[in-house]
């Protein structure tokens, strides 16, 4: 038995909360549960009880034997004199701690939700501990709890992009770009991308992106892509970029960070590199510009108008020209990438941060963006939960990685609907 397990079983009501008695015979009637405490004192306070006909106002404490009051030193602790009831799983000794009235659970949990709770945490094959049960909860109850679940998943984001900015004198242009190329580099060269992003001074893509040339120049320069001259194209670029090297002494990167194995020709990085050129030009103060923006139509359409210079439409690397002419356009998906991963949770932390707080507008624009497809997804709606956005694909991956996986059941909703189910 785990004393957090008792504590859920008293927030959520998962007790048998009809005909309670104290250690002494005393009839119970729960009031008010009172409030979960996270501080430092009792585990519930503000509770409201009524003890053999007397209301009493005051704290509840939480043990899973009687005994554990003096094994936790209670009796010298000031904080623990507001106590009103001890909850205990099994009464192991006679007296009453400072006359304090005492409630054994025992008999008023039902086996089967003990035996639902120990199976989840005995879980070790198939996808999730709940995956038989999770279709059945309420899908009212299941969106709601998803939906909070995806602004914990934005506060988390938050929380790493403030971390960035302290450390840039808040400077959310630099702090964006890095978050940008990051993003642009997929999993397998974000990290790659974000190294590219950090040894190029914001001011200087500012000062490119006045310019095609030099922000093709500027970006491929850095990335250790115009170490050759395989054509003029590429042969140009190196002459701007060595001004810029030597003005500036920058420092290129090692083009062999970059992965092209098992990606698809659009999403080489050279691509994505001509493609960040773009959007640079057409806004240089990209974070600024997007933050702006307040509908999804005004995002695809920015994102949508996005043309790399004419060189990329028959190339996919420098020097080798491809055999049919193609725009190398943001695709639709990669749109929503972008979206889903950087811009709206950009928005969500500058909105936070500086105090404007309308959340509502994301949560909307995040609705409207379909549902992600990926191994996670396919088997959340496998088990009978069928996304219908991209809000609830990425709190079901939140919810999979911080509950799930960490089989953190008590903490989900969706967790304890399905063990209120068990008490009836």
């Amino acid at each position: 038995m785990e004393e957090f397990f008792l504590h859920n079983c008293w927030k959520y009501k998962l007790i048998d909360f009809n005909h309670l008695q104290t250690s002494k015979g005393e009839k119970i009637i729960v009031h008010d549960i009172g409030k979960h405490n996270s501080n430092e004192g009792p585990d519930f306070i503000h509770a409201k009880i009524e003890i053999a006909g007397i209301m009493w106002f005051g704290s509840v404490e939480v043990h899973v034997k009687s005994s554990d009051w003096n094994k936790h030193k209670h009796d010298e602790n000031k904080n623990y004199e507001t106590v009103v009831l001890h909850l205990v799983y099994e009464i192991d000794e006679k007296e009453e701690r400072n006359n304090i009235p005492v409630l054994e659970l025992k008999n008023h949990i039902s086996q089967e939700i003990m035996m639902r709770y120990a199976d989840w945490k005995n879980f070790k094959q198939g996808f999730i501990p709940c995956e038989k049960e999770f279709s059945g909860v309420n899908q009212t109850k299941r969106n709601l709890f998803l939906e909070s679940v995806f602004l914990e998943r934005l506060e988390q984001k938050t929380q790493i992009i403030e971390i960035e900015l302290n450390k840039n004198n808040y400077d959310w242009e630099t702090v964006f770009f890095r978050h940008f190329l990051y993003t642009m580099g997929l999993k397998v060269n974000a990290t790659t991308f974000y190294n590219l992003a950090t040894s190029i001074p914001f001011s200087l893509v500012q000062k490119a992106s006045k310019n095609q040339w030099d922000m093709e120049a500027l970006l491929f320069g850095q990335a250790g892509f115009l170490n050759e001259e395989s054509d003029e194209y590429q042969k140009k670029l190196k002459e701007i970029y060595g001004y810029y090297k030597h003005k500036y002494q920058l420092e290129s990167i090692n083009n062999e960070q970059f992965k092209f194995f098992r990606l698809y020709p659009s999403g080489f990085p050279t691509i994505r590199l001509a493609q960040l050129a773009a959007i640079y030009l057409k806004k240089e103060q990209l974070f600024s510009a997007l933050m702006q923006m307040k509908s999804i139509k005004e995002y695809y359409a920015f994102f949508s108008s996005i043309k790399t210079a004419d060189y990329w439409e028959n190339h996919y690397k420098f020097g080798k020209e491809s055999k049919g002419k193609s725009q190398k356009k943001l695709t639709q998906n990669k749109i929503n990438l972008l979206l889903i991963n950087m811009v709206l949770p950009f928005k969500f932390a500058y909105q936070k941060i500086i105090g404007d707080g309308q959340y509502e507008v994301i949560l909307d624009m995040m609705t409207e963006i379909i549902p992600e497809n990926n191994a996670i997804i396919k088997r959340y709606t496998k088990i009978g939960h069928t996304p219908q956005n991209a809000l609830q694909t990425q709190a079901l991956l939140q919810l999979n990685k911080y509950y799930c996986t960490e089989k953190k059941c008590l903490d989900c909703s969706i967790g304890i609907e399905v063990l209120k189910t068990e008490n009836k």
